[in-house]
């Protein structure tokens, strides 16, 4: 094999037993950072790809549906209170002019991901229900792996 500086894998992992997978994740670490080898890994195993990967592409019917970083990735994923109520709109001015926080993320379907207060819920619960609104979902959620490609490569109708 030589000195390459670009490693292409195919399911590197497929089929290995749980030894044999920690290992060959040990070997493309230690290949990364000792040779700084660049290795490429088409895998549908999300998972274990957290694991060892520091970049990642998604790619859905031969398109590449999104880039992203590791950081980027995680910052997605983070657990958030999901929050479902009739008035979407008077929600996001109660979190930012009572709460004080800009920290939420408001989804296509109206719903909010609000990343603040996770350990705090009753008192976000009380603010929005004391202003009259009616709370129709109140969830602690975070996205998996799993969700977040779902979503990138258009929703449960492409599964």
């Amino acid at each position: 094999l030589g000195e390459p500086e670009l490693l292409i894998l195919d399911e590197p992992i497929n089929g290995l037993d749980p030894l044999g997978v920690v290992e060959v994740r040990n070997i493309l670490t230690k290949l990364c950072e000792e040779r700084h080898m660049t290795i490429l890994i088409s895998s549908h195993n999300l998972p274990e790809l957290y694991h060892v990967a520091t970049d990642y592409i998604i790619i859905h019917h031969g398109v590449i549906k999104k880039s992203i970083t590791l950081a980027e990735l995680e910052e997605s994923c983070k657990h958030h209170i999901l929050i479902g109520c009739d008035k979407p709109e008077k929600l996001v001015s109660i979190l930012e002019m009572q709460l004080g926080t800009t920290n939420y993320k408001v989804m296509p379907d109206k719903t909010v991901k609000l990343y603040d207060y996770l350990d705090d819920k009753e008192l976000v619960a009380r603010a929005i229900s004391d202003n009259g609104i009616v709370i129709t979902n109140y969830s602690i959620q975070g996205d998996t792996l799993e969700n977040y490609f779902i979503s990138v490569i258009g929703g449960d109708r492409n599964v």
